[in-house]
């Protein structure tokens, strides 16, 4: 019995030891520039992350695993843990032959391309059940002043898959937050904030939620600017713009878009979205502006496309003002989500339809440091300098965590 037990421990040991975490940084090779939102994953796994800001990237891979590391306008790398030696990682660009461009360009107006991507994406989504694990990130400033943040270890449940699009991430995302670390609240300016955030920032999936592209496309002037690579596969890159004005009273509305797709030429899959939104009201005794920016970005694996990061950032300022056109009041808040997906989970599923967690269900989630320490997200996606000074003038950061 002893025998068979040191066998069962060796085996044991051996396993752990051919896992291995690793670190790196991915730069331009013209430029020794750090590029950010890269896209790293385990090849023949579903195990994958972005580089941050500043092009680091942890990652936890087998002594015999390959990575490849790709971006857009750079040729994609695929390297082995042997030839791992050196922290940085270099990329070059990818220069586009005629040929390749010829190919796909033949016809096809900006109008047409997105109207076939945005045509596709059930046919490119996964249809069956699966899980995301991801690390969300939530902070809020007023008057260029961080008062308030928000960190969370969280699982999305996709329990019925893409089969068809729905209207909201409430109706078919299960929420599961594993871990969390908040601030306290500093903030004045907003009358009520949402525990967390997760569905407001996952309404942006066009594989898996309705949009104004999916049925508005005329309402957009799409135009074709530019053609780069990502993954060795042709992308073309698409902006598009949206502007609606009424006049009434002395009041004005305005809505200004402005957003760009990257599409893959191959296959016609979304790599990514960003736009930029601005909403004005204006009467004779009120300003109200609304800024607002979203980027959402995906993973292809085995055909299918997956997210793998979302975020949201907004600026609301308003203003009132007195009979005789004096400023009364000016009141400002501004805030940024994201949410980077670290992996990918098709097998043993739990099904879990809890919704968005409440403010007391979050509090009953107990700080863990141990955990944070040992999360290799947080390491390489570090906090800004000013969030920590900021919401440090109180108390320290880490005794806001155990509160």
């Amino acid at each position: 019995m002893k025998f068979i037990l040191i066998i069962w421990l060796l085996i044991g040991l051996n396993c752990v030891a051919q896992k291995l975490s690793i670190t790196k940084v991915v730069c331009d090779n013209s430029n020794q520039k750090p590029i950010e939102l890269v896209n790293v994953h385990v090849v023949n796994s579903k195990k994958g992350t972005v580089t941050n800001t500043n092009g680091h990237f942890s990652l936890v891979i087998n002594q015999d695993d390959e990575i490849a590391i790709s971006a857009l306008g750079f040729q994609t790398r695929l390297i082995k843990l042997p030839d791992l030696t050196k922290d940085t990682i270099f990329l070059n660009h990818k220069v586009i032959e005629l040929d390749e461009y010829k190919v796909f360009s033949k016809g096809m107006t900006a109008n047409d391309i997105v109207r076939m991507a945005m045509g596709k994406t059930n046919k490119l989504s996964y249809n069956k059940p699966y899980s995301l694990n991801t690390f969300y990130r939530h902070s809020c400033a007023e008057n260029e002043v961080y008062g308030r943040l928000i960190e969370a270890s969280v699982i999305l449940h996709d329990n019925k898959g893409h089969k068809k699009k729905y209207d909201a991430p409430i109706e078919k995302i299960g929420v599961e937050v594993n871990q969390i670390r908040r601030s306290f609240d500093f903030t004045q300016n907003f009358d009520v904030h949402d525990p967390i955030s997760i569905y407001s920032t996952l309404k942006y999936d066009v594989y898996s939620y309705t949009s104004f592209l999916h049925f508005y496309p005329e309402d957009f002037n799409f135009q074709l600017i530019d053609t780069s690579f990502y993954d060795n596969a042709l992308v073309w890159v698409i902006s598009y713009e949206y502007a609606r004005q009424q006049e009434k009273n002395l009041t004005e509305n305005l809505l200004d878009c402005k957003g760009q797709l990257l599409i893959r030429a191959n296959d016609f899959g979304i790599l990514e979205i960003k736009e930029e939104q601005h909403h004005s009201y204006i009467s004779e005794y009120e300003e109200h502006n609304f800024q607002l920016s979203w980027t959402v970005k995906y993973q292809e694996h085995d055909g299918k496309y997956f997210l793998k990061y979302v975020s949201e950032k907004g600026k609301n300022v308003d203003v009132m003002k007195s009979t005789v056109h004096e400023v009364v009041s000016r009141k400002d808040h501004a805030f940024q989500v994201e949410m980077m997906v670290v992996d990918l989970q098709f097998e043993n599923l739990k099904k879990v339809s809890s919704k968005e967690p409440s403010k007391d269900e979050l509090d009953a989630i107990l700080y863990d440091p141990v955990f944070w320490e040992n999360f290799t997200v947080i390491q390489d996606t570090p906090l800004d300098e000013k969030i920590i000074q900021d919401l440090e003038k109180q108390a320290t950061l880490e005794s806001q965590f155990e509160k």
